[in-house]
């Protein structure tokens, strides 16, 4: 087959959706398709292109098997609801425009957020006859208008305008969750249209990096449980609630690493300072040999949702936390699909959002390894539900089965 997949997100990128765009291409392409992958040039989380991919139009260029068509998009340093939208847009037409000079397509597969690719891809899908496959890894509308970085009603209404017409119109939807699947529902379309698409985990190689340690380079006591968040420091991430029980609890009991770059960043740095927590540091995301050894020193890995957000989207970083046997310390609101996962006992969540209960449960896992170690075990065996081989090999079969 031939397959073209849309998304904003690929490789070099290393955090949030990239990574598993660019999973999903270099598997179709291991089992003999010819993929085609129209995205921008890397700009995530930083918010900022390369200094060599600026005033850049188009590029082409071939990774690991994949066509990669990387086409110019806008790119605010800070951006507003309004910057966001010319973002987002600035993408789905250079890249639609790209696409209409690709021949002869099988299958489509547009990667949601953002939400136009939907309309695009679907007109495109009548130029190519080729059916199409539409995956959402957040329900962007829903969880736009709760962080409140969709004030206009106007605006809002055209955004469920386009969700209709995209879902009435895609041959399939894959999402990552059953919760999402659910609000689908809800919303009025057939069960049997909605497919679930989880992401996947990598295989661990263990002592990767072993050399190096971060508790040395940062002087962080073999006494002290170390806390570690990796990935985008945004508003939905909610990343302050941690800083709060930080200053809460004593230095010897616990330090944290924040390893990332985003739009909250600059505002945590400040309240770090504030507080005067010299036990919390800030680091750039971690390539990914380092960012596997980072995880094999955790004693915690932190995953929070600001509240009311967390049914429209799945954490991806907790698979791979959860692969390398590391408990887990979450927020999210009781009804997430966080929340749910972390009942099966391979962490703590807190959806109260209260800083104090934050900083007492760190307390509480500081004098009990024994319960850290049998929640990192717990991890290890809900993980396995998502193998990569599995999870990509049984869509492969839908995407040959799918017609037009």
């Amino acid at each position: 087959m031939k397959i073209l997949v849309w998304g904003i997100n690929y490789g070099p990128e290393v955090t949030g959706i990239a990574p598993y765009n660019q999973g999903l291409c270099e598997f179709l392409v291991s089992q003999g398709n010819e993929v085609h992958m129209l995205t921008t040039f890397p700009y995530y989380p930083q918010w900022k292109k390369r200094e060599v991919d600026r005033g850049i139009i188009y590029r082409k260029e071939e990774m690991n098997g994949v066509q990669v068509h990387r086409c110019w998009h806008y790119v605010p340093p800070q951006p507003t609801a309004l910057q966001r939208i010319a973002h987002e847009a600035s993408f789905v037409c250079h890249a639609f425009l790209r696409a209409l000079f690709i021949s002869k397509i099988d299958r489509i597969i547009l990667i949601s957020p953002p939400l136009p690719i939907g309309v695009a891809g679907f007109v495109l899908s009548l130029f190519k006859r080729a059916p199409f496959i539409f995956h959402i890894q957040d329900l962007q509308p829903d969880a736009g208008i709760h962080l409140g970085l969709i004030p206009s009603p106007i605006l809002q209404r055209f955004l469920y305008f386009c969700e209709r017409l995209i879902y009435s119109r895609a041959n399939k939807i894959t999402v990552i969750s059953q919760t999402m699947k659910k609000i689908i529902e809800n919303k009025g379309h057939p069960s049997e249209k909605i497919l679930l698409f989880p992401n996947w985990f990598h295989p661990v190689e263990s002592g990767v990096n072993s050399l190096f340690s971060f508790r040395e380079s940062l002087g962080v006591p073999n006494s002290a449980l170390l806390m570690v968040y990796s990935g985008n420091f945004g508003k939905k991430q909610g990343l302050e609630i941690f800083v709060e029980a930080a200053g809460k609890l004593a230095s010897e009991k616990g330090h944290w690493i924040f390893c990332g770059d985003g739009a909250a960043k600059a505002e945590l740095i400040r309240r770090v300072e504030e507080l005067q927590l010299k036990q919390v540091y800030f680091l750039p995301l971690q390539e990914l040999p380092r960012y596997r050894r980072l995880l094999e020193e955790a004693d915690l890995c932190l995953v929070s949702q600001i509240g009311g957000t967390g049914r429209f989207f799945f954490p991806s970083k907790l698979l791979s936390i959860l692969s390398h046997g590391k408990p887990v310390l979450t927020v999210a609101n009781e009804d997430s699909e966080l929340a749910h996962a972390v009942i099966e006992g391979f962490g703590v969540n807190h959806s109260s959002y209260s800083s104090d209960e934050i900083a007492a449960t760190i307390e509480e896992l500081h004098a009990n390894p024994l319960r850290l170690k049998e929640m990192g075990e717990r991890g290890r065996e809900y993980v396995q539900q998502f193998d990569q081989q599995k999870i990509l090999g049984e869509f492969e079969k839908r995407l040959k089965n799918m017609r037009g």
